[in-house]
């Protein structure tokens, strides 16, 4: 994620100080390295999910969790959830409301990381941040593309009594009519 002029984004927020104590180790992984990863992860989101810092080893275990599925491989991943503003704020709606996280139990899953990490990210507002950042870039595009329409087209005067929202003499309501979709008869034979 990138500001308004495309320097790469901070959030605010205390990186998570886990503990092998917060975990409970699996027969892949001890207690130690969900802690370290969870730490780790932690401090790839509070520096604004930058593709520099999604590193190979936070992937490996990211797409097993969360109900993520490998999204092809670690590029593949970093496109569909952490590519821009919007892509991140969908993965944090996601990650913080899918039934799918904690499920489990800890010394065979993950489950233990993934509601620590939700916990972690409500108590940050993460989620706030990511929306108020791309509220600001919403903004700042449909802005832009006003500016080319008004140098394209001019500036359309509006009255006082339109602008209040009241009806003038001339603000007469137009009906649309919408056509009707015409079935071909080829695509008959389909079914």
């Amino acid at each position: 994620m990138h500001d308004t002029n495309g320097k790469p984004i901070k959030l605010n927020g205390k990186p998570a100080e886990f503990t092998a104590q917060d975990f409970t180790a699996t027969n892949f992984a001890t207690a130690e390295d969900k802690a370290k990863w969870a730490n780790k992860f932690t401090k790839f989101i509070l520096g604004g999910f930058q593709r520099n810092s999604f590193k190979k080893e936070i992937y490996k275990q990211l797409h097993h969790m969360f109900g993520h599925c490998a999204e092809y491989d670690i590029h593949g991943f970093f496109h569909t959830w952490f590519e821009d503003t919007y892509k991140c704020l969908h993965w944090l709606e996601t990650v913080t409301t899918t039934w799918l996280a904690g499920i489990g139990q800890p010394q065979f899953t993950w489950s233990d990381v993934e509601i620590k990490l939700v916990k972690w990210i409500r108590d940050n507002n993460i989620h706030e941040q990511i929306a108020g950042y791309l509220q600001a870039e919403t903004e700042q595009k449909e802005r832009a593309t006003l500016k080319v329409l008004q140098d394209r087209y001019g500036v359309v005067p509006i009255t006082n009594a339109a602008e209040a929202g009241e009806r003038t003499a001339d603000s007469t309501p137009v009906q649309i009519e919408i056509p009707v979709p015409v079935q071909e008869l080829g695509q008959l034979r389909l079914f």
